[in-house]
C-alpha cells in the first residue's frame, strides 16, 4: 500500500514540476492526462481511506451491538429471532459491499506487482459474478515473460493504468457482453507492453454500451503515449487490446 501510496505522489510530484500552467499549449496531450489521472487517483486514495474510517468501524460497532442485544433475549420469539437474523444479513451484506467499494478505490495488491493484482482481479471478478475470468502471461522467446521480468520492467503509472483498464474492461465485459468468460492476456514484446481482453458474448451487445468505459481506457492509454484497439466480431465475442510503450514515461 505504501508503493502505490508513494508512486502517486512521485507522479503528482513530478508533473505538477513540470507544469506550471496547466493551460499553456506547450503541454502535451499525454502529459494533461497523466496530471489529470494521477490527480484523479490521489482522490480515490482519499476517498477510499475516508469510507473505511467513517464507516467501517460504524458498520463493526453495529454488529457487535446487535450480538448483545440478541444475547439478551436468549427466549426470542419466532418473530424477534427473524428480524435479528435479518438485521445480521443486512450489516454483513453492507461491510461486504463496503469493502468492495474501498478495495476497488485503492487495491492494495498492486503493492506487490501488477502479476498478483490482476491473479487477484480475476479471482475476486469470479466471486461476485458469473464470469469466468482468466489471465494468461503470453511467452516472447527474447524475455520469457516471467512474472518478475514483467513486474520489473513496469513503471509504476503503467502498472496502475494496465490494472484500471483491466478493471474497466471487466465491467464493460459483465455489463454489457452477456458473456459467460473472459480471458486477460498480457505479453512483453518490441519495447511494448500489451493488455488484450477477450469475451466471448453474444454478436453486437457490448459495442452500442460501452462508450463510457473504453473512453476511460483510451484516455489511460493516451497518457502513457499509448494505443487501444477494440474489435466486435461478427459471430461473437469482443476483443480489447491496449498497448504501451515500456521506455514512454
Amino acid at each position: 500500500m505504501q508503493w502505490f501510496q508513494d508512486a502517486l505522489f512521485f507522479a503528482i510530484q513530478q508533473q505538477t514540476i513540470t507544469m506550471p500552467d496547466a493551460n499553456s499549449n506547450t503541454i502535451s496531450k499525454s502529459r494533461q492526462l497523466q496530471l489529470k489521472l494521477a490527480a484523479r487517483e490521489a482522490e480515490r486514495l482519499r476517498i477510499g481511506q475516508d469510507l473505511h474510517d467513517a464507516f467501517g468501524g460504524n458498520l463493526t460497532g453495529a454488529s457487535l451491538l446487535l450480538a448483545k442485544i440478541a444475547s439478551q433475549f436468549p427466549q426470542a420469539t419466532p418473530e424477534q429471532a427473524e428480524t435479528l437474523t435479518q438485521l445480521r444479513e443486512l450489516l454483513s451484506d453492507s461491510k461486504r459491499k463496503l469493502q468492495q467499494v474501498i478495495y476497488d478505490l485503492r487495491p492494495p495488491e498492486l503493492s506487490n506487482g501488477l502479476i498478483p493484482a490482476l491473479k487477484q482481479l480475476c479471482e475476486k471478478w469470479q466471486s461476485y459474478t458469473s464470469l469466468q475470468c482468466t489471465l494468461v502471461l503470453s511467452q516472447d522467446e527474447e524475455t520469457g515473460n516471467s512474472e518478475e521480468i514483467f513486474n520489473l520492467a513496469i513503471k509504476a503509472e503503467q502498472a496502475l493504468a494496465l490494472y484500471r483498464i483491466a478493471q474497466e474492461g471487466l465491467n464493460n465485459v459483465a455489463r454489457h457482453a452477456q458473456a459467460s468468460t473472459a480471458r486477460l492476456e498480457l505479453q512483453q514484446a518490441d519495447g511494448c507492453i500489451s493488455l488484450k481482453i477477450t469475451d466471448n458474448g453474444k454478436a453486437g451487445s457490448k459495442k452500442q454500451n460501452a462508450g463510457a468505459g473504453l473512453s476511460g481506457i483510451q484516455e489511460r492509454a493516451t497518457a502513457l503515449s499509448g494505443s487501444l484497439h477494440y474489435e466486435a466480431f461478427a459471430a461473437g465475442g469482443h476483443c480489447l487490446t491496449v498497448h504501451l510503450p515500456l521506455q514512454a514515461i
